[in-house]
């Protein structure tokens, strides 16, 4: 099993965390795993095999805002598929599984390996979006099917003129090749009928991450000195405009008594607020942010868009914490609206504040919610998730001739 992945850990993000976990995962239950990723340096994860490619877009200087995240493209990389190349004869495996943009090398040479099945899994809108998130102009909208002009005319604010144009054209040429994919999954049902709708592919599959939380939930930790007295709200996540948090911090603004807790990386631009009800921490450990969890009254994930399938939501379900959450994207998957937490609409201050009012205050209620929620998570737990890839990997086509009724 070869996992394709732009970036891995020590790069901090959900995707790379998901790609970590679901490797080293199989790797224990007895299979051949290695992954494969644009990052010098990646973190050795036992039972695992790592192989670091180069790429033509990582030399060229100021192509990628943050050299330490070197994004493979959304057309081949001509470095990248010699590297690649190298690497499937020497591993030899079974399947590539690739969970980025690193896809668009290995489909231009997937048919010179006809024993190699290849699964496509979508953790976003990457597949047909450069900004990944099917937002029209970043004002929350979905965008439909993609257009080039109009494609490039959004993503310009993100990545200016001449990128957007090549990411743009890239994802255009690239989009019929995706039908040669053996399987094509999606970690939300969001993801996966807009997935359907825009790239005319088979309704995906939907398989949720995979997140190996066991030490967590083995732990009882220690309360993080950080965290307020009394009751509180706990946010963690990105903090920026889509992600809700605004609306958050006026909606907390009428709970007297409530503290929250935020716990992130700022996205440019936001400034933290001046509230001594309100607590910002920056860059905290994963480690911390689970133990936070077991000691929040409530959490919340606000998201203004239709945000694919937020690990928090399920983190904190793992820990047993209620979540109220906007009724978007994934969050329709994870979150059971009345029985784990509750689902408002995005964008709606007073519709938030009055979830999260009625489980602070109501202590059945959220005992009852801390139960369910703790319930609920098993179907996205780990052993779960490994078993739906298990199943899967053992039904995908033998031969390209099963793979035809695609194209």
């Amino acid at each position: 099993m070869l996992h394709l992945s732009d970036l891995y850990p020590p790069v901090l993000g959900g995707l790379e965390r998901v790609v970590q976990d679901l490797s080293s995962g199989l790797a224990r239950r007895g299979a051949e795993a290695a992954v494969a990723t644009l990052i010098r340096g990646a973190t050795p994860t036992p039972g695992v095999q790592i192989f670091t490619l180069d790429s033509l877009s990582a030399a060229i200087p100021g192509l990628h805002a943050d050299a330490s995240r070197p994004f493979h493209p959304t057309a081949p990389d001509l470095r990248v598929a010699a590297g690649l190349e190298h690497v499937v004869r020497e591993f030899n495996p079974d399947v590539v599984h690739a969970h980025s943009w690193l896809a668009n090398s290995w489909l231009v040479l997937a048919r010179r390996h006809p024993r190699v099945r290849t699964v496509l899994y979508a953790h976003d809108y990457g597949l047909f979006c450069s900004r990944k998130t099917n937002q029209h102009d970043g004002t929350g909208e979905a965008c439909g099917r993609p257009a080039l002009v109009r494609c490039v005319r959004c993503a310009t604010d993100q990545y200016g003129r001449a990128k957007s144009t090549v990411l743009s054209s890239g994802l255009r040429v690239m989009a019929r090749s995706y039908r040669r994919a053996d399987a094509v999954v999606a970690v939300s049902a969001a993801v996966s009928s807009t997935l359907a709708s825009t790239l005319g592919l088979p309704t995906p599959q939907v398989i949720p991450p995979a997140l190996d939380l066991a030490d967590f939930s083995a732990r009882d930790p220690q309360r993080p000195d950080f965290l307020p007295d009394g009751p509180f709200v706990l946010y963690a996540g990105q903090l920026s405009a889509h992600k809700g948090v605004d609306v958050l911090l006026e909606a907390v603004r009428g709970l007297p008594g409530v503290s929250l807790v935020m716990l992130g990386i700022p996205k440019t631009g936001w400034q933290v607020p001046d509230d001594p009800h309100v607590v910002v921490r920056l860059g905290v450990p994963h480690e911390i942010v689970m133990a936070c969890w077991r000691y929040a009254t409530v959490g919340v994930v606000p998201s203004l868009w239709a945000d694919p399938m937020p690990l928090v939501a399920l983190e904190a379900m793992s820990a047993g914490c209620p979540v109220v959450a906007s009724d978007v994207g994934g969050l329709r998957d994870s979150v059971a609206d009345g029985e784990t937490g509750f689902k408002v609409p995005p964008g709606d201050p007073a519709a938030l504040r009055e979830g999260l009012r009625r489980v602070l205050a109501e202590d059945r209620l959220r005992s009852i919610m801390t139960v369910n929620a703790r319930s609920r998570y098993v179907r996205f737990g780990f052993d779960a998730v490994l078993d739906q890839w298990s199943t899967l990997y053992r039904r995908l086509p033998r031969s390209r001739s099963e793979v035809a009724r695609w194209e």
